[in-house]
């Protein structure tokens, strides 16, 4: 067996100089001047299609397409003119549109059976904007989507379609059909109908009932019928014999059937026409007829960009405004030409490039003749192709028939009855419904993809097509954010040597959706074994990818485990992937391990083990400390007894759990703690509601509220909750515009927000901001906060300048003190030194708005302030009251409704809130899983009773948690005191909320001396709160090393959270990350391997990850591409399965039809090492195909079977190799091992 694989020297890649002969070098020189000519030559023809089958255009072709292009003329010219009634439009329109497409599918076509005119689902999708402003909303949709499909096509964006999946276009299809054939209802009976959705037009028939006529409906059902039978009686009247055993009559007759069956919507038309003329002739008019059609050709010119609504002319770019809910139908135009040209594409491989710019192009050059969108018809396709159509020249005929009908019948098709063509419509659409069959299908074998098939058809029926399609797009595109964030994790326990090993398996690539979830898994694993050695083992086989935010979340569950005693291994990961691993930071390379077993990992656990002893030796014994992990093996063993019951009300109000042990030691403990970040919180609070344009008594009123709530439901004792720098930045576009009350509001409707998220468990929406985006966001925003402060500050540049100086020396100067000696060999005195240094630099904040408020007062006695100061603070507590939901903007009470739409593109602040609180418990959780439901439903709480009390939107805050950290807060209790008592005492939830207590007792007593605080100083607060968040150089060299695609989100959203606003900032960042994850998905890595096996060729394609509906016609696409390269000779394609982990109904259908494509060709396909679950989908789906399913075997014993293989194995037989399956086996898997090696070091 031979392997052919295609590799490349440095020289063939880089074309490195080298010293060559004269004439060698003009030689080179001259090929490569020929070979860009061929390539530009091959470029245009790929381009114009036309230039590659015109050549070989004889007589037979022309007799062929002649006859093919009048069969579809008269078949096109009955059902455009339907459609047009479908759309609402003169029914001259939908002649008007049925010829340019032909014209210009001649030139840029690349599938001659294709033709592109008017269909019912573009007629449907145009009729509610008709209806609204007009048929010249029509023409300007066609040339908007020819422009938009045009664009797709130019910058290959075809993909975007393959994430409409089968289901959701089964759905809409099969809605659209029955809402086509329901507006046909009324014409049908001969009463007036109308409305837009499938239940509106059987109101208005229902409304209308008794005005049926008798003829109508007898005319109508008439013409179904036979409509019905022709389409039928080719095959009720099909001869017994083949055509080769017939007599000359029997082909004749066999032929006029044909024809007559392809022309029965023309038959019908014309003979119902004729009926009516000639009744009508005699004075009675017994059938409603489509009366009076405008006569000649459509005038020529540029579609009409103002249009007219409410006796009002609208400029373009409002129309265009009232229009952005068209946005679908280009990519509905695109879907199914596409479709219909894969249909019958006979095994060949089809441009979707080219046929994007062919319908871009048709649609945009009919504009200028009036045309409503057009685009691939199925039925016109259909009869094209029976018809016997050689080239795409069939068109020409096509089009010059609807213009001779035109030019000279629409004086006679006035005549036409209206339940004629209600016939046609309901006949051609009626056909289109499959979602029973769709059904039964996905039941048997892929249930979830029934929820966006009925959520597509339902939502269709009821509001409309349009947003019908939407939101079945909308449902799969959560699948995808939901399998992207929550991928399978395999979890196996067991004892290896003695010691409890975890093995853990992901079944796909750990990005920054899923890495949190991998974490946490893990974190809960490794929590039943607490105060015992436990390995756990990741182990990576499956492992496809691995970005930066993946790679910052493994480092922290390291230190998870760690503190925990507990420790890790990579094992069999690809060598790329550790690559991305260890050059983020250059660290924990020999957590790596390759080629070994996992006996050989446990045996090599003693440096590992010895690391933990010397980490947790060196590591602090406070009591602490031991009470946590006391605490946490309690925890552990206790909820093994809880109830159900008891346990839910525990895990919802973690007070219950923690009160129990409180003592006065951790009263006294949280008391220090509470006080300090007290004393921190006073001068923040007010830094971050001047910040957001607030007066600052507003940070003290959003200080206090999220202490005491965190109390009762927080479950990480070090967490802060209150006003933040970013939090305030995000809301101060808002207060400049509409005032305080709005800041208010914003917190009340984030808050309701972030609950429902919780109780809903949607936090893992929050996963899809990755770590770039994160960083990029915070520290444009720290540098956006700074330069609001500099005006401030520049007030007086000695006191500025000064506080920023001491603050800072306050800050390191623990750091500082601690590099001198360890605190064993200090003196008493030296401790009681490095203590006070210790609350020095926590309080650091109080002490310099302290210092610097006393030298104001002092310096100003009763003259003016030298300085720039806060002025008059309202004193006492906020107003207790709902929030203001009525907003005044511009001298006017807008009211909740248009105040909510004016609030739309604030939706980013509840996930930035989450974010950053969620954040933040991670990171001080010691190891602990952290309830990320349980934050967001007190987040979301904290905001909600915050805004009551007139708080701005509140969350963790990094600073003051880290100040609780240090302080020694052993429990979330809070404190309520107002000066004398204190009122709760509480364990682990929050921290002694003294911090609370101490704001109120600020806000009732100290409001008259903070007006003297100078504002250069809270300037300064602020400016070095923020600049220890900009990160973005320390990250940037971290992607720069390991991976340098996710430099893209970060500086996109640096870049334009600086330029265009950190909100804005932020949806760009994650818009581009999303994209990132829709193209993983529709573009896996295919692994593609030639062989040559018993002198048969093989194709190997190993898919690393799943097939599913945005990517089932990538793999499709690209094995047709490579077998095409095969042609005429014996070809098996093998797709390896031992990577897929998914596969949905969608991917089924398309591999169906490669199994067809192939057959074509007379190739053969083989789905080898299939795991069963994935194969029992396939084979479940319609039954059928379950010999091409191979496991457990050789490659040599795939080629040898003839299952599956049509044959294969008679026609290798005479030349069977006398080498054994397993060597040939063995020598294949060594040189593709060889080869992907390779690769990686590459």
């Amino acid at each position: 067996m031979s392997v052919q694989t295609a590799s490349y020297t440095a020289m063939h890649l880089s074309g490195t100089k080298q010293d060559v002969p004269a004439e060698k070098a003009k030689k080179s020189h001259r090929w490569l001047k020929r070979n860009k000519m061929s390539c530009n030559a091959a470029l245009v023809e790929k381009r114009l299609p036309i230039i590659g089958w015109i050549r070989t255009y004889d007589t037979s072709c022309f007799l062929a397409d002649l006859i093919a292009g009048l069969t579809v003329g008269l078949t096109v010219i009955p059902q455009g003119m339907a459609c047009a009634v479908i759309a609402g439009l003169p029914p001259q329109y939908g002649l008007y549109s049925a010829f340019m497409g032909c014209f210009v599918y001649i030139f840029f076509g690349s599938c001659k059976d294709i033709t592109i005119g008017p269909t019912a689902i573009s007629a449907m999708l145009v009729k509610p904007y008709v209806d609204k402003f007009g048929p010249d909303v029509a023409v300007m949709i066609c040339f908007l989507s020819g422009c938009f499909v045009f664009l797709l096509g130019v910058f290959q964006l075809g993909f975007l379609v393959d994430f409409i999946s089968m289901p959701v276009i089964i759905g809409f299809t099969s809605a659209g059909a029955i809402s086509i054939a329901s507006s046909q209802v009324a014409a049908l009976l001969g009463i007036k109908g109308g409305g837009h959705t499938f239940l509106e037009y059987w109101i208005k028939v229902f409304e209308n009932i008794e005005n049926t006529t008798i003829w109508d409906p007898v005319l109508g059902f008439s013409c179904i019928a036979i409509l019905l039978f022709m389409k039928y009686m080719t095959n009720w009247f099909k001869p017994a014999v083949p055509r080769s055993e017939m007599t000359v009559g029997k082909k004749i007759w066999t032929e006029t059937l044909k024809y007559l069956s392809l022309g029965r919507n023309a038959l019908v038309v014309l003979i119902s026409t004729v009926i009516v003329f000639l009744i009508m002739e005699n004075g009675v008019s017994p059938v409603a007829i489509t009366g009076d059609i405008e006569e000649g050709f459509p005038d020529v010119g540029f579609p009409n960009f103002e249009v007219v609504y409410q006796n009002e002319t609208l400029p373009f770019p409002e129309a265009f405004a009232e229009l952005s809910s068209s946005f679908i139908m280009p990519f509905v135009l695109v879907l199914e030409s596409i479709a219909i040209a894969k249909a019958f594409a006979n095994g060949k491989t089809i441009d979707a490039t080219q046929e994007m710019i062919a319908l871009g192009l048709s649609n945009i050059v009919g504009s200028f003749f009036q045309s409503f969108p057009t685009t691939g018809s199925f039925t016109r396709t259909a009869v094209n192709n029976a018809s016997g159509v050689r080239t795409q020249l069939g068109g020409l005929y096509t089009g010059a028939v609807v213009l001779l009908c035109l030019g000279l019948l629409t004086s006679t098709l006035k005549f036409m009855p209206k339940a004629t063509l209600a016939a046609i419509v309901i006949c051609a659409v009626i056909f289109m419904i499959e979602i029973h069959e769709l059904t039964m299908a996905l039941w048997k074998s892929k249930k979830i993809d029934l929820i966006p098939l009925y959520a597509t058809f339902i939502s269709s029926l009821i509001i409309g097509i349009d947003y019908g399609m939407m939101i079945g797009i909308g449902v799969n595109v959560l699948f995808i954010f939901y399998e992207a964030a929550r991928p399978k994790l395999s979890i196996e326990t067991l004892s290896v040597l003695n010691k409890e090993v975890i093995i853990v398996t992901p079944d796909r690539g750990i990005t920054y959706p899923s890495a949190e979830h991998v974490r946490d898994v893990i974190n809960r694993q490794s929590a039943q074994h607490v105060g015992s050695d436990l390995l756990v083992v990741v182990d990576g086989k499956r492992i496809y990818s691995l970005d930066s935010t993946a790679v910052r979340v493994l480092k922290s569950l390291l230190e998870d485990l760690r503190i925990k005693n507990h420790y890790i291994y990579f094992w069999n990961w690809n060598q790329q992937i550790a690559d991305i691993f260890v050059s983020f930071d250059g660290k924990d390379s020999e957590l790596f391990k390759f080629d070994c077993t996992m006996e050989q990992l446990v045996l090599n656990d003693d440096d590992a083990l010895g690391q933990t002893r010397r980490r947790s030796s060196s590591a602090s014994s406070t009591f602490s400390e031991s009470t946590e992990q006391v605490w946490t093996e309690e925890k552990m063993q206790g909820g093994i007894k809880m109830s159900r019951g008891a346990g839910f009300m525990e895990k919802r109000f973690p007070i219950i759990r923690w009160f129990r042990t409180y003592d006065t030691s951790c009263f006294f403990a949280d008391l220090l703690a509470g006080l300090t970040v007290g004393l921190t919180v006073i001068p923040q609070g007010m830094a971050c509601a001047v910040i957001a344009g607030l007066p600052p008594q507003y940070g003290l009123y959003s200080a206090f509220m999220g202490s005491f709530v965190y109390i009762f439901f927080g479950s990480c004792r070090n967490l802060t909750i209150g006003p933040t720098a970013i939090s305030a930045m995000l809301v101060k576009p808002y207060v400049d515009k509409f005032g305080p009350d709005l800041a208010v509001l914003i917190s009340f409707m984030s808050g309701c927000f972030i609950s429902l998220l919780g109780v809903f468990k949607l936090g893992f929406l929050v996963d899809f901001i990755s770590m770039p985006v994160i960083i990029g966001f915070t520290s444009a925003g720290a540098i956006s906060i700074a330069s609001s402060q500099a005006a401030a500050l520049l007030g007086i540049k000695v006191l500025g300048f000064s506080c920023i100086g001491i603050l800072l020396i306050l800050k390191n100067v623990t750091r500082w003190s601690k590099l001198a000696s360890s605190r064993s060999e200090m003196t008493v005195g030296k401790k009681i030194w490095t203590g006070t240094l210790k609350y020095l630099s926590l309080g650091r904040n109080a002490l310099v708005v302290l210092i610097s408020t006393v030298i104001v007062v002092l310096i100003m006695g009763n003259g003016d302030p030298p300085v720039a100061i806060t002025g008059e603070i309202k004193e006492g507590f906020p107003d207790v009251s709902f929030p203001n939901f009525e907003v005044v903007y511009q001298n006017e009470t807008l009211p909740f409704q248009e105040a909510f739409v004016q609030l739309s593109s604030s939706i980013i602040i509840p996930f930035v809130l989450v974010l950053d609180s969620i954040a933040i418990a991670k990171a001080f959780s010691n190891g602990e899983s952290i309830d990320a439901t349980q934050e967001m439903i007190v987040l979301g709480l904290s905001n909600i009773l915050g805004s009551f009390f007139q708080s701005f939107p509140i969350t963790g805050s990094f600073t003051r948690t880290a100040v609780n950290d240090a302080s020694g807060v052993r429990t979330q209790l809070g404190g309520l005191f107002t000066g004398k008592s204190l009122i709760f005492s509480i364990e682990k939830i929050i921290i002694i909320r003294a911090l609370g207590a101490f704001v109120l007792l600020c806000l009732g007593l100290l409001t008259s001396t903070l007006k003297f605080m100078p504002k250069a100083t809270l300037a300064a607060i602020v400016i070095c709160a923020v600049v220890f968040m900009i990160e973005i150089h320390e990250v940037s060299m971290s992607l720069w090393k390991s991976k340098k695609t996710d430099l893209v989100p970060l500086y996109a959203t640096f870049i334009s959270s600086i330029i265009i606003g950190i909100d804005y900032g932020m949806l760009i960042g994650i818009g581009i990350n999303t994209l990132f994850i829709f193209y993983e998905a529709a573009k896996p890595e295919l692994s593609i391997e030639k062989t040559s096996i018993l002198n048969t060729e093989v194709i190997i394609v190993a898919p690393d990850r799943s097939i599913t509906y945005p990517s089932a016609e990538y793999v499709k696409d690209v094995i047709i591409k490579q077998s095409s390269q095969h042609l005429g000779s014996e070809l098996l394609v093998v797709i390896d399965g031992s990577r897929i982990y998914g596969l949905d109904s969608t991917a089924v259908k398309v591999l169906k039809s490669l199994l067809k494509g192939l057959k074509t060709n007379n190739h053969s396909l083989c789905f080898w090492n299939w795991s069963k679950q994935i194969s029992d989908i396939f084979v479940s789906f319609d039954g059928k195909d379950v010999e091409l399913l191979k496991s457990n075997c050789s490659l040599e014993q795939l080629v040898s079977s003839d299952e599956g293989t049509s044959g294969l194995t008679r026609r290798s037989s005479s030349t069977s190799s006398s080498a054994s399956s397993e060597s040939t086996e063995h020598a294949w898997q060594k040189k593709r091992l060889s080869k992907m090696n390779k690769s990686q070091e590459a």
